[in-house]
Parts: structure tokens; sequence; C-alpha cells
């Protein structure tokens, strides 16, 4: 099974966005991408292989579950 990394799937949707939205949307999301880029990454942040504690969350039908139930000892990725 081949993954195609976040950053080129990120790279893939901006191209595409680019034919359909408004110039005036595209530069306000680059001026906010420069500014986030400027400013780094925060301090306290976790990185990647980090443990994440365990956390309540609402599965795909809206039914509340844990991430320790949902991984069920497998790995996760957790996306915001």
């Amino acid at each position: 099974m081949t993954t195609t990394p976040i950053a080129d799937q990120a790279a893939v949707l901006a191209e595409g966005m680019a034919d359909r939205t408004p110039s005036e949307a595209l530069e306000a999301f680059g001026a906010e991408q420069a500014e986030l880029d400027a400013a780094g990454v925060p301090s306290g942040i976790a990185t990647a292989g980090s443990l994440m504690p365990d956390a309540s969350l609402l599965d795909v039908h809206g039914n509340a579950t844990t991430l320790q139930q949902v991984r069920e000892g497998r790995p996760a990725v957790v996306v915001f």
C-alpha cells in the first residue's frame, strides 16, 4: 500500500483551488499562511511520534467513544 504525504495532498488541493477560487481569497489565504510560517512552531507543540493521552471522541456515527477504544492498540493519526 502506498500513501501520499499530507504535504503533497495539500499541494494538489492548492493547485485545484487556484482555478476555482477568487484571487482575493487566495491572496488572503497566502498572506495568512506567510504569517504562520514566519511565526514558526509555537513552543510546547507535540512532535511526530509523541504519545497522545486518551480522550473522549465521537465516532463517525456521532456515538461517544475514546481514542483508546477506536485505536484498539493500533497506531493512529489525529488530524484537526
